[in-house]
């Protein structure tokens, strides 16, 4: 039972990949997985401006595509992560780098939910920089930490049965 639920995430895995060729071959985005989970990762450079939360018009085309693909997923949920480097941020909006990431995230699901995506399917995280994917030592590396994350939920039902033991 294991083996084909391992053998049903990475077939996902791969009709995801496909349907995203494109958009993965271009730059735009990745895909992977990621502490256990299949991700969609977006550079935030590709969808925000600095500093902000608004969608860029190249971000919502981008956006506008990812989530095209993501409604022939309609028995899956996702998370959608904000993330910032660790330069910090104050201003009139974001008092520091968690609450941009998390007006992000926001603005994504809002985006995502006006392109056909139903709401009770999205939700959305900042984590701020306290989850990079590389050391915040250099430029490039504080571009990677900069980025929005679409995390396909598990289909609990798709795990190994779990037995609680009573006391």
């Amino acid at each position: 039972r294991q083996r084909d639920a391992q053998e049903q995430r990475l077939a996902a895995y791969r009709q995801l990949q496909e349907r995203f060729r494109a958009l993965v071959d271009s730059g735009k985005l990745e895909i992977g997985f990621r502490n256990g989970q299949m991700v969609v990762k977006l550079p935030s450079g590709i969808l925000f401006p600095s500093g902000s939360d608004a969608l860029s018009p190249s971000g919502q085309v981008a956006l506008g595509e990812v989530t095209k693909v993501l409604l022939e997923f309609k028995d899956r949920r996702f998370l959608v992560a904000g993330h910032t480097d660790n330069v910090p941020i104050k201003t009139r909006q974001f008092r520091n780098n968690w609450v941009l990431s998390t007006a992000r995230a926001v603005a994504v699901i809002e985006y995502m939910i006006g392109q056909g995506m139903p709401a009770t399917q999205v939700a959305a995280a900042g984590y701020g920089e306290q989850d990079p994917v590389a050391p915040n030592d250099s430029d490039p590396n504080r571009e990677l930490n900069r980025r929005i994350e679409i995390i396909l939920v598990p289909n609990l039902s798709e795990l190994p049965q779990l037995t609680v033991d009573q006391p």
